[in-house]
């Protein structure tokens, strides 16, 4: 059903949420936003049904790699950037035609911004002789050449794809990212470098960034993360803390945590992020689609 809401964000959130699922009844719904709806719906679409795996999405997936149904501005990567998800989730359904197409948009457009945005799913494919040529486009130093020139959204995908790389440099990097200004880039650096290398030093690094944080948001991020390899340090508390917050990200981050731990004794809980804060009423703002 909210795939089909007015509220776009509220679509793409569907979208996401049908991938998460994996109810392959939700292609029908999902082909028919990436033939109608805006462009950040319809990559939210693409990824769930790279996660799907249906082979009825070849064709529009094939169609998305090749013209997204979007304008192409200069200076804007939306039109690329789908095409490169549409690619990515062509791979996943194991059709080799998204190597092709991916390669093809590097050679022939100067849009490697929009790539490294995806950099991420890309390093994450299998390591096979297929992929190799595309995971080579991405190495580190041309990686780290764009951190000045990204804002907040590609300092977080650099983050994202710097697990990939066993590089000493790497540790220093994420040490760095740990003290950014943006508490999404942090609470990203926290999870970034458990999975470079999840040590006790690391594990000690954390629970004092943890102790000194004073941001919510990352404080259950870094918690979440450290729970993975100690369990219990993540407390109900702190998880009711985010689900009773006025910021939307909070709650849905709460939530999303949640779902994760598969514990029922949390999902009453997630009755507060259903409905709409204070906040959210007087500046209508997107409620959760939980």
């Amino acid at each position: 059903g909210d795939v089909y809401k007015r509220q776009p964000l509220i679509r793409s959130e569907g979208a996401r949420l049908l991938g998460e699922i994996g109810d392959q009844r939700a292609v029908p719904a999902l082909v028919r936003m990436l033939r109608t709806d805006r462009w950040y719906c319809k990559i939210t679409a693409i990824y769930a049904l790279g996660k799907l795996k249906d082979k009825r999405a070849l064709p529009i997936l094939r169609q998305m790699a090749t013209d997204p149904g979007v304008f192409d501005f200069a200076g804007k990567y939306h039109h690329d950037m789908l095409r490169i998800a549409a690619a990515i989730s062509l791979l996943q359904l194991q059709d080799d035609s998204g190597v092709k197409k991916i390669r093809d948009l590097i050679l022939t457009k100067d849009q490697i911004v929009a790539f490294l945005y995806l950099a991420p799913a890309i390093l994450a494919l299998p390591d096979s002789p297929l992929y190799r040529e595309l995971k080579q486009v991405i190495g580190l130093e041309y990686l780290l050449s764009f951190r000045k020139r990204f804002n907040v959204d590609g300092q977080i995908k650099i983050v994202e794809a710097l697990p990939f790389f066993k590089h000493k440099q790497v540790l220093n990097l994420l040490k760095e990212y740990l003290d950014h200004f943006s508490p999404y880039i942090r609470a990203r650096a926290a999870q970034a470098l458990l999975q470079f290398n999840p040590n006790r030093r690391h594990l000690r690094l954390l629970k004092k960034r943890f102790q000194q944080e004073k941001n919510l948001l990352v404080k259950l991020k870094i918690a979440y993360w450290i729970d993975k390899y100690e369990h219990n340090f993540l407390k109900k508390e702190l998880i009711l803390k985010s689900l009773k917050s006025a910021d939307y990200f909070l709650r849905a981050t709460g939530a999303d945590i949640i779902a994760d731990l598969g514990d029922p004794k949390y999902s009453k809980y997630c009755l507060l992020y259903t409905s709409p804060s204070p906040r959210d009423l007087s500046t209508s703002r997107m409620p959760s689609s939980a």
